[in-house]
């Protein structure tokens, strides 16, 4: 079909988008030929960072490439945030990759961890070329994560508008309404000053939820009702 294409002229008026048209269906073809003789395949879709994201690719792949950039935590939460309003986000496939010359000065923080805990974490790279340190660090959060990965099929709750600057606040909760547990996120943004109060969505107002900071081992005992409607205090550091 690329003489359609090609075509100076372009194709007659009734035949215009069918060379696309087509490309898509072989595309999808391919793929149910690929899942039905290898089911066992785990199927990853990437094209130009997320540009072939749609209902019939969510029918098909496991997961899904949702950005070229991939180190910006900024970044990384506002695409997941918006994009956990469509997809669970078990769908949302990123990892933590500089190039090869910056790996042996490889330093993420803790922040850059945790902004990948809305979509499937991980890590690329030349692993191997990472400090000792940083690789304990890594092997922590991976851990945590997976405490927390299960919830990321079940609700979901943008608790704060989605940010389009760097100092504006950003939260986010998974929940699972069966157990009644979850987890929930709050960033700060570079705005480190003050508190704020969050308030949660989906608990039991009948039930009192313990919270526990991974980060500092604190344990909080709140309400469902006070959760959702004074919310709780975060703040700095």
């Amino acid at each position: 079909h690329r003489q359609d294409v090609g075509d100076r002229e372009g194709p007659p008026s009734d035949r215009r988008g069918l060379s696309q048209i087509k490309h898509i269906e072989g595309f999808y073809n391919v793929i149910d030929w690929v899942r039905d003789r290898h089911p066992g395949t785990v199927l990853e879709c990437c094209a130009s960072g997320g540009r072939r994201i749609d209902l019939e690719t969510a029918r098909r792949f496991h997961t899904f490439w949702i950005s070229d950039y991939t180190i910006a935590p900024e970044i990384i939460r506002f695409h997941l945030q918006g994009i956990n309003h469509f997809l669970p986000g078990n769908y949302h496939y990123v990892c933590y990759t500089l190039p090869v010359a910056e790996q042996k000065e490889f330093q993420p923080t803790n922040l850059d961890y945790l902004s990948f805990f809305g979509g499937a974490f991980g890590t690329g790279g030349r692993i191997d070329l990472w400090p000792e340190e940083q690789k304990r660090k890594f092997i922590r959060f991976n851990d945590l994560y997976k405490k927390t990965r299960s919830y990321l099929m079940r609700d979901y709750y943008p608790l704060l508008p989605q940010s389009k600057d760097l100092e504006s606040w950003n939260a986010l909760q998974f929940h699972d309404p069966e157990s009644n547990a979850g987890f929930v996120e709050v960033f700060g943004g570079r705005d480190k000053s003050g508190s704020r109060k969050i308030v949660l969505l989906g608990l039991n107002v009948k039930y009192v939820y313990e919270f526990d900071s991974p980060l500092t081992g604190n344990k909080l005992r709140v309400s469902g009702k006070s959760a959702m409607e004074e919310g709780i205090s975060f703040k700095w550091p």
